[in-house]
This record gives C-alpha cells, structure tokens and sequence, in this order.
C-alpha cells in the first residue's frame, strides 16, 4: 500500500481496519493449521520443518479476494518466518562453508495445492505483480500513484524485480561476493562489521515451478529517500568500492535473469 499512496494515515486506517490495533480487532482471520512439524535444535541456529493449511477468513468477498492477494505476493516473493529474506543455503547452497558448522540461511515453501499460486514463468510473474499493484492502486492509490518514501514501498520507480527459470541458483553465491556482502543492501553490514546492523535492501527466492525447476526471484529495492539522479543510494555504498548497485545488476544479467517488474534503476 505504500507504493500507491503516500498518505501514511490512510495506510494506518486500512492496515487497522484488516489485522486490528489496541482499540479494535480487525476483520481478517488468518489461521495456520498444522499437519506435520520437525523441530532440529542440533545445529547452532535451530531449523523446523512444518506442513499445513493456511486457513483465510474476512467477511467481504472484496476484502478477501484483496487479502488473498497479498498473502500470495507473500508467498511468491519470499516466504514467511525469521530469514525468510534469503533462500535455504541448506538446500541451494550445498557448499555453503557454514552449513558444516551447524549455521543456516534462508528459507523456503512450496505449495502442495500449485493451482494456488500458478506462476511457471517470468511472463506470469510480471502479469500478477502487474495485477496486484492495479489491485491496490484502485482500492487505495492516489492519483496518480504516490509512493512513501519507505525503503521497501512497492512502486516500479523504487523496486526491480529480475527472474529467471532455473535447476540450480544462479544468484545465490552473489549475496556472499568479497565486495556486496559487505554493502548494507546485500550484507545487511559494512566493511569491518562481525555482525549484520541492517536489514538488506534485497529479496531472493526460489519459487519451485513446474518440471521440477524454479523460478528463481531477485527483488531489489533502491528508492533509499534519495533522488535517483543523485547516484548516492546509501545501503548500496562499498566503504571503498563505491556504489555497487549497478554492479549488482550488471551480475545478475550475467546470470540469465530477466527484468521482470519495476523500472531499472539509473
């Protein structure tokens, strides 16, 4: 919501309206329902496994149609839970030095009922994200479609997404470069940190597809509060490398991945 309108209160109202605040309860009841779960607390970061049904409930046929929507954009782009930012290095990336020392990245979901998020190609991913941000431009954008200047509102101005139908990852050994792992948009740090002290400005997905192969899913966000003219895009900067989001691109393009939403940054 926050790509197409740029009033935060209105925003506030809709998002109280749906998930509730202090003073009342929203009208979206979301359950999960657990079939199956396998906590591993061997390792230094404890994984699970977990199967169920998620189970959605609104009143209005229109609110959820809407909320369905989003939680699809939830699923398809990313996942849900801690990590969830990154793909599972436990399962694509088998040479990860620190998988052996019991430390995992990542996540990832497959939806067992695939007529629910039905996206095989690049094509079929720009068609939803292209229908979801029409779905949202007319229940709330203003007009014409204002952004926030939030890192990650969703605005083609602000956000591109790249893709690519693969077997194996063809992104994942770029989030640990030399040079972008320590950048605050890859890394979530900077040159000299031990630990992550932001949040990365980037979204890696492997969506699984048919024939056994995957959509693999690049989002990267670059509208920092800055004019995209002025070339700065802090969480972009290298300590002595300078800006690497072109660099990044220019890697991924390298890798077969295709625009598939968004405009491409300058």
């Amino acid at each position: 919501m926050g790509g197409v309108c740029n009033h935060e209160k209105v925003i506030k109202q809709v998002e109280n309206k749906f998930f509730g605040s202090s003073e009342n309860p929203g009208i979206v009841s979301i359950f999960w329902e657990v079939c199956k779960e396998n906590y591993n607390q061997n390792d230094l970061t404890p994984t699970y496994d977990t199967e169920g049904i998620l189970h959605i409930n609104v009143p209005s046929r229109e609110d959820l149609r809407f909320i369905e929507q989003v939680l699809k954009f939830g699923f398809i782009m990313g996942g849900f839970g801690k990590s969830w930012r990154r793909v599972s290095h436990k399962k694509f990336y088998h040479n990860y030095p620190k998988l052996a020392q019991g430390l995992h990245i990542g996540c990832h979901w497959e939806c067992l009922n695939s007529s629910w998020a039905n996206i095989n190609t690049t094509k079929e991913l720009n068609k939803f994200l292209d229908d979801l941000y029409e779905l949202c431009k007319n229940r709330l954008g203003t007009k014409p479609p204002s952004a926030m200047s939030w890192r990650e509102a969703w605005h083609p101005n602000r956000v591109t997404v790249y893709s690519k139908v693969v077997n194996t990852s063809q992104a994942v050994k770029l989030f640990h470069d030399d040079i972008f792992k320590t950048t605050p948009a890859i890394g979530g740090k900077n040159q000299g940190d031990t630990r992550p002290k932001f949040f990365s400005s980037v979204w890696h997905r492997m969506l699984p597809v048919s024939n056994n192969q995957y959509l693999e899913i690049v989002t990267i966000f670059h509208g920092d509060g800055q004019s995209p003219t002025v070339g700065e895009r802090t969480p972009w900067k290298h300590q002595s490398q300078g800006n690497q989001l072109q660099a990044f691109i220019k890697s991924l393009k390298e890798k077969g991945l295709q625009l598939s939403w968004g405009k491409e940054p300058r």
